[in-house]
């Protein structure tokens, strides 16, 4: 049991901090729609999380690398069938247990130790804490599926079976099931080329997933902007985030809509103060619109955020250059040379000390 404590914390210790407490990158807005809902809400999600990772681990019919979907009413087919087919693995499991406990008292602890990493493994990614950043994903059977392998290990051994034909039964069972996986796998692996293809064909099958739905979109930005929007929006739909809305607008501003683009950052920003959508929007605002007034005020309200911010307190000395306010200028050109060492921010502040010219800009 120490050992499988010690596993078990190791694991949540590297994976709780790629996530952040409550997910959220520092923001505070949750990065996955589970992520909002109550706790009564995120336990409803238990019986089909885990009825799909178990009929996974009987045929991987379905793999997934991103799944983000919620459940808002108890169906038939997402609660309660699941929940069913959850008791049923529990009574195995249980009549296992006494079965190992009455006839192979010696192995019982083994059978607790793989029942240990399987419930503690299982259990972190059940959303009782808000923490992980979608609803499940088939990397996250890694570890709890060591727990059950060893519970069938332990439980196969321990089974006396005397009857030859029998053991033929199961012998041709069992590499008939290793040779179903085997194909499983060279299939699976047929999806993958690249990001893009793997991403393309999973989009189709993952219920509601905004996080795949940008992940097209991304893919798609540098050669098909319209495709790259149609996609950023409909990951806008299942969940409007800071991310999907800053990438619409980015794209709107590569395909020179402004005011969309204009549109899409302030929508983010009402979600979150993420740093990308302030340098865009105060490019957007200084490069295209050349609105240097508020280019300034959205700079300098990112900079309450990002005080050392390269861009943006760059944007900010540009803005007060434009706008001929020199003192200004010259003591944003010092504060950003000084935190970021950005060789731009010392030609300004040299041209203004010196009353020279400054080109490029």
């Amino acid at each position: 049991l120490a050992i499988g404590a010690g596993v078990i914390s190791i694991y949540a210790l590297m994976r709780l901090p790629s996530v952040g407490l409550y997910g959220i990158n520092g923001e505070g807005i949750a990065s996955a729609p589970i992520m909002k809902l109550d706790f009564l809400h995120r336990m409803m999600h238990v019986p089909l999380i885990i009825f799909t990772y178990l009929t996974n681990f009987i045929f991987p019919n379905k793999l997934l690398i991103n799944q983000s979907w919620v459940i808002y009413q108890a169906t038939f087919a997402d609660f309660y069938l699941p929940l069913l087919f959850d008791f049923f693995i529990v009574g195995v499991v249980v009549v296992l247990g006494i079965y190992i406990h009455k006839k192979h008292y010696a192995k019982f602890k083994d059978f607790i130790f793989f029942l240990s990493i399987l419930l503690a493994a299982l259990g972190l990614h059940l959303h009782l804490i808000p923490v992980f950043d979608m609803t499940l994903t088939d990397r996250w059977f890694y570890l709890p599926i060591i727990g059950l392998i060893g519970l069938l290990g332990v439980g196969f051994n321990n089974m006396k079976i005397t009857n030859a034909m029998l053991k033929i039964v199961m012998l041709v069972i069992a590499v008939v099931i290793l040779l179903s996986l085997s194909m499983r796998v060279v299939y699976r692996n047929l999806d993958w080329k690249n990001e893009f293809m793997l991403v393309k064909h999973d989009v189709q099958y993952s219920r509601e997933s905004y996080h795949l739905e940008q992940i097209l979109a991304n893919n798609y930005f540098h050669d098909d902007l319209n495709k790259a929007i149609h996609h950023y929006e409909r990951s806008i739909a299942i969940y409007p985030y800071f991310t999907n809305y800053t990438n619409l607008g980015t794209s709107y501003m590569k395909k020179k809509e402004y005011d969309k683009a204009e549109e899409s950052y302030k929508k983010a920003l009402k979600i979150g103060k993420y740093f990308l959508t302030y340098e865009q929007l105060a490019v957007l605002y200084y490069s295209k619109k050349q609105d240097y007034q508020l280019t300034k005020q959205i700079t300098l309200e990112g900079l309450k955020m990002y005080p050392k911010n390269q861009k943006l307190l760059l944007l900010l000395t540009l803005s007060y250059y434009k706008l001929d306010d020199l003192e200004n200028a010259k003591k944003s050109a010092a504060v950003c040379f000084n935190r970021t060492k950005n060789k731009d921010c010392y030609t300004i502040y040299m041209g203004i000390t010196k009353n020279l010219p400054i080109k490029g800009i």
